[in-house]
């Protein structure tokens, strides 16, 4: 069953490909999450919605996500692969206790861009900012 995608979704797919419900499903809970879910993460909730799939289809779409840049897979200090729908640049922030990820909007210091664009080791085409520390709600526990 082929699902309704939006225009820009679909220039996206390459030639003879298909944006499936399953492939829909999972894209839309990826990009709906701000909690960078590990391919467990979303089968557990996508098998709610389709009880029939399999994690090995839920991970074989997701690296199929990947490849095609509808989705981004980060890690981070607890060796995870992690799904993310945010696509524009950002930082995070990983959690040492409690491994929550949090985004952290564009980085906006000057002095850090002027460093990157003077660089001489060559022209930078984006840069990744990984921040790690104890988050606020861990803090106090």
């Amino acid at each position: 069953m082929q699902t309704t995608v939006t225009t820009p979704l679909r220039q996206k797919l390459p030639h003879g490909s298909r944006l499936t419900k399953q492939r829909f499903t999972i894209l839309d809970f990826v990009r709906r999450m701000t909690i960078h879910p590990t391919a467990e993460m979303v089968y557990k909730e996508v098998s709610k919605v389709l009880p029939r799939m399999s994690f090995t289809t839920v991970y074989r779409n997701l690296r199929y996500l990947t490849a095609h840049g509808f989705v981004a897979t980060r890690s981070f200090e607890d060796g995870v692969d992690r799904f993310e729908g945010n696509l524009s640049e950002h930082g995070h922030f990983f959690c040492q206790k409690c491994w929550r990820i949090y985004d952290i909007p564009e980085i906006t210091d000057t002095s850090l861009k002027k460093v990157l664009a003077s660089s001489k080791i060559g022209h930078i085409n984006r840069y990744t900012m990984t921040i790690y520390g104890v988050c606020r709600l861990c803090q106090y526990l």
